[in-house]
């Protein structure tokens, strides 16, 4: 699905949008991460103090500039825990005035940006801010250490879905404080891997006011003993003697189905494939079940939907937003 969603929005996008290479110009920006009035209320494992938190911004250019802050989770690797994340400033939109809604947008497993900073893009050229942000282990995270965020060892896995969760948290906070952007407006999508993070980091963060998930799922134990994308590590496990039912323990405190009814009647737009073997279609039902049944739209072809379901599926996530 993913390099068909990229074909099929290459053919969208303006010429001059892309990755400029302008001398970036950096700046400091504070923020304060203050705990949500419902803070009580999310697991002990997703809470966090107040605190204030120093942002460094790169204005590339005059659509985008390269923001980092710190993580608020110590993983042990130096570079692992600042958070690296790109800002789409909202476009000049006619009839759209005043402060502007935003989005944070979560990447897919094998970390390529392309499409992830298409949808950015496109949610600009909308009147809409976002954030992409890099999760664990990707990128600039993952210098000078050999950890990924997905691997055979499902502690550390589970500790950096975590981690991931509570860098949203974090993100979220900056998106608030910028003066342009309305701070209840502010939303999250994610594709595949971003999107099961991104739609635990929902259920758990009330101030999160949308969410948009693709090919997403819940039972992460199920998806990882079944799905085509980690039979490789399911021999792995089986060898050290694993079950299934361990890595349900390891995952039960960062899988999204684990928080059923915290939607709290905010608006989810689901977008999922049929016969999907990288997330099997009984994890996306378990995701439905959590969310509280949200609008959810099918396609045919699993994690490859037709490029016209692909069109349609770009446009709805556009108007979920817009």
């Amino acid at each position: 699905m993913l390099r068909a969603m990229f074909i099929a929005a290459s053919f969208w996008m303006p010429a001059s949008f892309g990755i400029a290479n302008d001398a970036a110009v950096a700046a400091s920006r504070a923020f304060t991460f203050e705990p949500s009035s419902l803070e009580q209320e999310i697991p002990a494992t997703f809470r966090l103090p107040e605190a204030t938190v120093s942002a460094t911004e790169e204005a590339v250019s005059f659509d985008l500039a390269r923001v980092t802050f710190p993580s608020p989770v110590a993983s042990g690797h130096a570079t692992n825990d600042v958070v690296h994340a790109e800002f789409y400033p909202a476009m000049d939109v006619r009839g759209k005035t005043g402060r502007r809604p935003a989005v944070i947008f979560l990447h897919y497993l094998d970390g390529n940006l392309a499409l992830p900073r298409l949808f950015c893009k496109m949610f600009a050229t909308k009147g809409v801010s976002s954030l992409l942000v890099k999760m664990p282990y990707y990128h600039e995270r993952r210098v000078g250490t050999d950890r990924r965020m997905i691997s055979p060892d499902a502690e550390l896995t589970a500790a950096a879905v975590r981690q991931a969760v509570l860098d949203v948290r974090y993100a979220l906070a900056y998106l608030r404080q910028r003066p342009e952007i309305d701070p209840q407006r502010i939303g999250i999508a994610g594709i595949s891997l971003g999107g099961i993070v991104g739609s635990l980091a929902f259920e758990l963060e009330p101030r999160l006011e949308r969410g948009c998930f693709l090919l997403a799922g819940g039972d992460i134990a199920t998806m990882l003993w079944d799905s085509e994308l980690t039979s490789k590590y399911r021999g792995e496990w089986e060898a050290a003697g694993v079950t299934k039912a361990d890595l349900a323990g390891a995952f039960s405190q960062v899988d999204p189905a684990t928080y059923p009814g915290r939607r709290a009647g905010r608006p989810v737009l689901l977008l999922a494939g049929r016969g999907d073997a990288t997330v099997p279609e009984v994890c996306t039902k378990a995701l439905v079940q959590a969310l509280d049944e949200p609008e959810t739209v099918w396609f045919e072809g699993g994690h490859a939907p037709k490029p016209a379901d692909v069109a349609d599926a770009m446009l709805r996530v556009m108007k979920f937003f817009e």
